[in-house]
């Protein structure tokens, strides 16, 4: 039932997603992903403060939901929202926590001490979010520039003039990587 509304709010059909994920909360009331899709539905259509009375009864019910901080946390983009730092640093306490949930506390709290002014903590935080993420990643930055230097290298008037009957026809070059 989760799924369904997720799909539904993925196309646009907001109604008809609220219409699921509030059947679903009817059948489970307690369940906490019911209440992130619910919050992440309200967000969609901008209603930030019950997008964060639904993020907060997830946490509520349980209070290791790390999606469910972190997009509490992003609310402030949005409204006033109270600081659940103290959560999300308890949460970063548990070492079984997978760097990818690392990252995500570490960049709401980035965004939580932001919110509060604190530049120094707020960007200690960023950068660690950073790094767990790059961690994960399988973007290869030496490759892509050994690649796009490859593309530039080859770019040359002669190869541009051999597809002069095809695509973009005016004079200036353009090469999109």
């Amino acid at each position: 039932l989760i799924g369904k509304s997720t799909s539904l709010r993925r196309l646009d059909k907001l109604e008809d997603a609220e219409n699921s994920i509030r059947f679903a909360l009817s059948k489970y009331p307690n369940d906490p992903e019911c209440f992130n899709e619910l919050g992440t539905l309200q967000e969609t259509k901008g209603d930030y403060l019950e997008a964060a009375t639904s993020f907060q009864k997830s946490t509520r019910l349980q209070s290791d939901n790390i999606l469910a901080q972190y997009a509490y946390a992003m609310l402030g983009k949005y409204i006033k929202v109270d600081s659940n730092a103290t959560a999300m640093e308890k949460l970063l306490l548990n070492e079984e926590l997978s760097d990818s949930d690392r990252s995500l506390l570490h960049y709401g709290l980035g965004y939580v001490y932001q919110g509060l002014g604190d530049y120094d903590t707020s960007y200690q935080h960023y950068e660690k979010a950073n790094n767990l993420y790059a961690s994960e990643s399988d973007f290869d930055f030496p490759a892509l520039s050994q690649k796009v230097g490859e593309l530039v290298a080859n770019f040359k008037p002669g190869l541009l003039n051999h597809f002069s009957e095809i695509g973009y026809t005016a004079d200036q070059s353009i090469l999109i990587v």
